[in-house]
């Protein structure tokens, strides 16, 4: 990889990768990305379109800062050629790009472990001061929680890394230190119930780490076009349809990343029916007013498949006659119900959002459901009321520290 910024009339930070037997991946600082093979041929190729570019522009390729990262498969011969081409002589073992692992290997902890440490020097300066609970809050969701939301939002964490960072915070919060433990009067998933459920409102790491994958498959539905989706597309899923992805061996874990961001992205997601075409009648979700939004009438051996075909293409209009006759009762009233929009194509929405289109936010809370709300010490009793006597408390113009306490 080729990578940098352009700083001081330099052209900073170049890494060459070779990653398959043929094939390496350069990028540039704007994104850019070339693909060359990894010869003397090549290499001279690439010191040519430098030179000619620093000799355009009046910028300057800073060798001392470059560095160059070879795959295991490539012979020694080879990597001594090309760093001499090139005037790179640092050979990079384990580099970051943007601030994230270029590489991921088999064991993923040690890749992201310097997230866990960070928040473990972060939150060692708060401990020396005198703060408040209020004053803790403020700190762990704006900065302790934030600090991997970069990594979180391209990679999926290992739990190993969930653990250390949310075990870090809790200690901070409950005040361990060095010398002495205290007790956690509350186990930390319970600190996560939202303020409104009479919880603290703190992050899920791992909730939160879906819900931001989530929005990545967002992006490629939204944005087929761009490089990214057709790269993905066409080594994933050729068919165009990411929602019927499936794990593939020897996919990047950048992909299987993305894949976990489907799984939670498919809790909330709804089909808006517009010519019918894409819709699955059975298997897909698409009926708002169904508590799973699916239809409930078994399939058995009917042989309409999408639900263009329960549209008349005389009028355009539903055919209210084959709807009831191949639903129940239930599910025919509520298909009838649905608006069509005649001319548009089927398209992917969010259901727990008014707009319909994606939110973190929204996401987070879906998944966090998913997971705890099933738990003996999460009790929803009371609904509406329930959660306006906690908006009120916590509206109180009171500090902080009283009403976490009350």
């Amino acid at each position: 990889m080729i990578q940098g910024a352009e700083r001081r009339g330099e052209l900073e930070g170049i890494k060459v990768c070779r990653g398959a037997p043929v094939i390496s991946h350069l990028f540039f600082a704007d994104d850019s990305l070339i693909l060359m093979h990894a010869d003397h041929r090549n290499a001279m190729a690439l010191r040519g379109v430098l030179d000619r570019y620093c000799a355009a522009s009046g910028q300057k390729v800073s060798e001392g800062k470059s560095s160059i990262f070879f795959s295991g498969n490539t012979e020694v011969e080879v990597k001594a050629l090309v760093c001499e081409t090139l005037n790179v002589m640092t050979e990079s073992l384990n580099d970051k790009y943007l601030g994230l692992p270029a590489l991921v290997g088999v064991d993923r902890s040690d890749c992201f472990w310097h997230l866990v440490e960070c928040v473990r020097a972060r939150v060692g300066g708060w401990k020396e001061k005198l703060l408040s609970l209020g004053g803790k809050e403020i700190l762990i969701k704006s900065i302790a929680q934030a600090i991997p939301v970069y990594a979180m939002m391209v990679f999926r964490l290992p739990q190993k890394i969930y653990k250390g960072v949310t075990d870090t915070i809790s200690q901070y919060w409950w005040g361990d230190d060095d010398e002495k433990k205290r007790i956690h009067w509350s186990a930390w998933w319970k600190m996560c119930i939202p303020k409104l459920k009479g919880g603290m409102g703190f992050r899920d790491l791992q909730s939160f780490n879906l819900a931001l994958l989530a929005k990545q498959v967002w992006r490629l539905l939204c944005d087929p076009d761009s490089l990214c989706a057709k790269v993905l597309r066409a080594k994933y899923y050729p068919d165009g349809n990411i929602l019927n992805a499936k794990p593939k061996q020897g996919s990047s874990f950048a992909w299987q990343s993305i894949l976990a961001g489907l799984e939670c992205f498919k809790k909330g997601y709804i089909w808006r029916v517009g010519d019918g075409s894409q819709i699955n009648i059975w298997e897909d979700p698409w009926i708002p007013a169904s508590h799973n939004l699916r239809v409930h009438t078994p399939r058995g051996p009917r042989l309409v498949t999408t639900v263009n075909e329960l549209i008349s293409p005389v009028d355009g209009f539903w055919d209210v006659n084959l709807v009831r006759a191949l639903f129940w009762p239930v599910d025919a009233d509520r298909i009838l119900q649905i608006s069509l929009h005649h001319g548009r194509e089927d398209t992917v929405a969010r259901h727990f959002n008014r707009s319909g289109l994606f939110s973190v936010r929204s996401t987070y809370h879906v998944q966090w459901e998913h997971k705890y709300g099933s738990r003996p010490g999460f009790d929803q009793e009371g609904g509406s009321n329930y959660m306006k006597v906690w908006d009120t408390l916590w509206k109180l113009k009171l500090p902080s520290k009283v009403k976490i306490f009350g």
